[in-house]
């Protein structure tokens, strides 16, 4: 329960901090411009797919929407929806791409100073179902303290070896 807490106060920190970037990108605060009728459009058209089609993809996996909708984001009419984990993943899922894609190609700012196997296990998490990404969290939290708990231990059992200075 603990780490679905602290999975969930992380979705909802980035869900802030996505809202933030949005509103700033809305009034052009950010100096870039939005980029969704650019590559909305070309991402659709590159999987040979409707604007219904995608709005059928994106309804089967519970976000309902009309052609009308999927129109509006393609013409900067309207935002895409990514303030929620659930939102990002279906449109990402919906477009055969990886979040970090999806928010890159949509004009965020991504400072990707992480290395290819950081980037490649933070991928694959994003593909999991929800309870295998708590399993998952549950093991790297037990991993994390293992580490410590090694860490003190070892600190225990060595020896001082700083020098006390005797005076005669």
């Amino acid at each position: 329960m603990r780490f679905k807490r602290q999975k969930q106060e992380l979705e909802n920190l980035l869900g802030g901090i996505l809202h933030i970037l949005e509103t700033k990108r809305e009034n052009n605060e950010t100096g870039y411009i939005m980029t969704s009728s650019h590559w909305l459009k070309q991402r659709r058209e590159a999987l040979q797919i409707t604007q219904e089609q995608l709005a059928e993809r994106l309804s089967a996996g519970g976000m309902p929407l009309t052609k009308a909708a999927i129109s509006k984001w393609e013409v900067s009419k309207a935002p895409l929806p990514l303030q929620t984990p659930e939102n990002r993943r279906l449109i990402a899922d919906a477009l055969e791409l990886t979040i970090l894609e999806l928010l890159v190609l949509d004009g965020y700012e991504i400072h990707n100073e992480w290395s290819h196997e950081t980037r490649l296990i933070a991928t694959l998490f994003d593909t999991l179902p929800p309870d295998d990404q708590d399993t998952v969290l549950i093991m790297m939290q037990h991993l994390k303290d293992k580490k410590t708990s090694n860490q003190t231990n070892h600190s225990k059992t060595q020896p001082n070896l700083t020098r006390s200075s005797k005076t005669s």
